[in-house]
């Protein structure tokens, strides 16, 4: 068994793009334009990390197994805010303190015919100071008269589920032709715009993929592939905003959670030469 511990120092200048668009009376759409600095504090980031690696035999089959814990803390962090003048644009402005703390593990072996791996994820990605971030009252009802919502140590940073899981098995059905089935699991996430935690949040998901090959020779192979096996209707991302056409022309447009559907189920079939 293999263990290991690291302690690391980052500090995050702020980009380009960040520094072009951190005026609250300047929102900007596409952060394109570049401009002077404003005051705008380098984010530092403090890392630990630890973990270990192993493997054990079950029936003669080696097995393979790994842990990692980390906590990153991230001092006056960069976030993309919206604006609560000039809808649809937003600016980066310096957030307070952030921390994220994870474990990773993973787990993977198999048999003379078969094969399979499993891993876990767990990000736990909050606020660390209290703040007063610009919102909308149109597009989050927790935002108060002057456009402000509430942010307290402890809520959940937008966009990042707290677990996600990955599992797959493969099976040789003979000596070139083999079958698999991954599946991938996801939490629940903030949407962006929330990050006082006030609304509910986006719905997790599971997508099952289904994958073969099969090889005519040791130069030339046959693959078919099924994604989103069960054809889930999935979302992965969800940001609280507001359409500027009428609402009769866009359905449900007076809803402001909007989301990036994932992806239909598909097929494909192909073939793979190595010369």
């Amino acid at each position: 068994m293999n263990q290991w511990l690291s302690v690391k120092a980052k500090i995050r200048a702020p980009t380009a793009a960040e520094l072009s668009c951190a005026d609250p009376e300047k929102p900007c759409r596409v952060p394109n334009a570049f401009v002077s600095d404003p005051p705008l504090e380098q984010a530092v980031a403090r890392s630990v990390e630890s973990g270990a690696r192993g493997r054990f035999s079950v029936h003669g089959s080696d097995q393979e197994w790994s842990v990692v814990a980390y906590r990153t803390g991230i001092r006056d962090d960069i976030l993309f805010v919206a604006s609560p003048t000039l809808l649809g644009t937003g600016f980066f402005q310096n957030a307070g303190d952030t921390l994220r703390i994870g474990l990773d593990a993973e787990l993977s072996g198999g048999t003379d015919r078969f094969g399979w791996y499993g891993s876990y994820g767990l990000i736990q990605a909050t606020f660390e100071s209290s703040l007063v971030l610009p919102s909308n009252v149109d597009v989050n009802d927790a935002a108060n008269v002057n456009g402000e919502i509430s942010v307290t140590p402890g809520d959940r940073l937008p966009g990042i589920p707290r677990h996600s899981f990955k599992l797959g098995g493969r099976y040789d059905v003979t000596s070139g032709w083999n079958i698999s089935l991954d599946a991938v699991v996801a939490s629940s996430r903030v949407f962006v715009g929330d990050e006082g935690n006030d609304q509910a949040p986006l719905d997790g998901y599971t997508t099952t993929h289904l994958r073969s090959a099969y090889s005519l020779s040791e130069s030339l192979e046959l693959f078919g592939r099924v994604d989103n096996l069960f054809a889930v209707d999935y979302s992965t991302f969800g940001v609280l905003a507001e359409v500027e056409l009428e609402l009769q022309e866009v359905p449900d447009a007076a809803d402001p959670r909007f989301v990036s559907p994932g992806s239909p189920r598909s097929a494909f079939v192909g073939a793979r030469a190595t010369f």
